[in-house]
């Protein structure tokens, strides 16, 4: 009995994108054993971009296109595309909130955090933007620290985690939608390890953050089960005097107490009417 015939080089690239909603060079040469770098490979990825079946997205990075009518055609999974754009991103700010299911609202561009040179990327499918991480967190090598795994279209995200994401969009909410949209969008939490907020909070050594983070998790000590125990580190890492924080200024400021912070009126009114 003979085996079955092998497809043949149109059915594998075929069937190759439709099951991988976005790809890089070396993973479709793969597909047939060549050198990324081949003549072949570079023939193959020209023809299908011509016949409209995937995209080039630049630096080696390509995307499927549906193959059928572009009214019945998916969205972009942008996440996808992203993890291939920077092999060591990791998805954070406002995409970590929308990845999590709390984001407030849908912001265009999605967000990672890169080593690599280059904030922005603007292709056919999307903007992308990629911040570098925490300066401490470079330094002491841990820049994958509170980081968690998710799968979009069959692809492998990394994400921080909700406990770090929340640390972080505190400390940029210009990165994760303003700070209205910030607050909106944590107030959708209803669980979350309020230990491990801390611990990496006390990790970035920001006595302002400190104060920022410590002020979210006593509005909410309630509905997150906080104990006093759990706060205390974020007490003694407070800055000596009150300091204006997301978005205060003169005349648009309220203390926050104990926190030494001061933040603006409109979210201070949020705060009392969570508390």
């Amino acid at each position: 009995m003979q085996p079955p015939a092998r497809p043949s080089r149109p059915r594998r690239s075929l069937d190759f994108f439709a099951s991988h909603a976005a790809f890089t060079r070396a993973e479709y040469a793969q597909l047939f054993g060549h050198d990324p770098k081949s003549p072949t490979v570079n023939n193959l990825l020209t023809h299908h971009v011509r016949a409209g079946r995937i995209k080039s997205l630049g630096r080696n990075v390509f995307a499927s296109v549906h193959a059928g009518p572009a009214s019945e055609a998916p969205p972009p999974d942008f996440f996808a595309i992203a993890a291939k754009l920077r092999a060591d991103g990791i998805f954070a700010y406002r995409s970590a909130l929308e990845l999590h299911g709390i984001a407030d609202s849908g912001v265009a561009g999605v967000v990672l955090v890169s080593l690599k040179t280059g904030m922005r990327r603007r292709t056919p499918l999307g903007s992308y933007q990629f911040v570098p991480p925490p300066k401490v967190l470079k330094a002491i090598g841990q820049i994958d620290v509170e980081t968690i795994h998710m799968v979009r279209s069959r692809i492998a995200l990394r994400v921080t985690s909700l406990e770090r994401t929340v640390v972080d969009v505190l400390n940029s909410p210009k990165l994760s939608g303003g700070v209205d949209a910030v607050i909106r969008s944590l107030d959708r939490i209803d669980a979350l390890d309020a230990k491990r907020v801390v611990a990496y909070t006390m990790l970035l050594r920001k006595p302002t953050l400190a104060a920022v983070v410590g002020w979210w998790l006593d509005r909410h000590r309630s509905t997150l089960d906080i104990s006093n125990d759990v706060l205390r580190p974020l007490r003694y890492a407070l800055p000596v005097n009150p300091l204006y924080t997301l978005g205060a200024k003169p005349g648009d400021a309220v203390v926050m107490s104990p926190w030494q912070l001061l933040v603006p009126k409109r979210i201070a009114r949020l705060a009392w009417a969570r508390r």
